[in-house]
């Protein structure tokens, strides 16, 4: 086995997609370790209370992470992540389903008023004993902003050793996806109204790749 870059797998219905890597690697591979991340906008007037990420990847191997980390990060003024305003990392309780993961924030999450806001999500996982994993993605049309992607080591030898757009600047998984696929799950207040769903920003019935719904509050 050896690090990739990109790999193209199979998810949901059989249908075909790619994905980034994003991982912590064990200190042999640490000039891999890689982080991929994907926006999303909290309307306006609204605010949003954060409470759990479910993202869909994929592994090479047995995929058993010690760890799991989720960052949240604002709009930076060239549309990549920005300033971090929220870290979780080392956390070791989530689900894990094959290489898809569901993080329950730790406390009451995190609180967003309106405007965009970057997502990442990471496993800290050995290569030598797990193999590696890929955070999945879909569609040659951006869903508001195309993900982002860095390898600050240089182990994979992109320009990316800081944030650069994964697809189109990086050349990450295929170099033609630029949506990652993950849910956010929490509460929306707006004046006068509360809602509690799901937010979600994947692919809409049957994971289509043709059909994409943004931030849609299923009641």
């Amino acid at each position: 086995m050896h690090l990739q870059l990109r790999v193209t797998c199979t998810y949901n219905q059989d249908q075909g997609t790619n994905g980034s890597p994003s991982q912590v690697f064990e200190p042999a591979n640490a000039a891999f370790s890689s982080q991929a991340a994907d926006d999303f906008t909290v309307p306006g007037g609204a605010t949003w209370t954060v409470t759990r990420l479910d993202v869909v990847g994929t592994n090479t191997g047995s995929g058993v992470p010690t760890s799991v980390n989720v960052f949240f990060y604002a709009n930076s003024g060239s549309n990549l992540p920005g300033a971090a305003i929220a870290s979780y990392t080392n956390l070791a309780s989530f689900v894990r389903t094959g290489g898809n993961y569901a993080v329950t924030l730790p406390g009451a999450g995190i609180n967003l008023s309106a405007g965009t806001y970057w997502v990442s999500f990471q496993v800290n996982m050995s290569f030598a004993t797990s193999g590696q994993w890929f955070w999945s993605n879909y569609g040659a049309t951006n869903i508001g902003n195309q993900y982002a992607w860095q390898n600050p080591g240089g182990g994979f030898a992109t320009p990316c050793t800081n944030w650069g757009y994964g697809a189109t600047g990086c050349g990450v998984g295929g170099g033609v996806n630029r949506n990652n696929i993950f849910t956010i799950f929490g509460s929306s207040v707006t004046p006068g109204t509360i809602a509690t769903g799901t937010f979600l920003w994947s692919a809409a019935a049957g994971l289509s790749s043709t059909t994409l719904t943004r931030l849609r509050l299923l009641q």
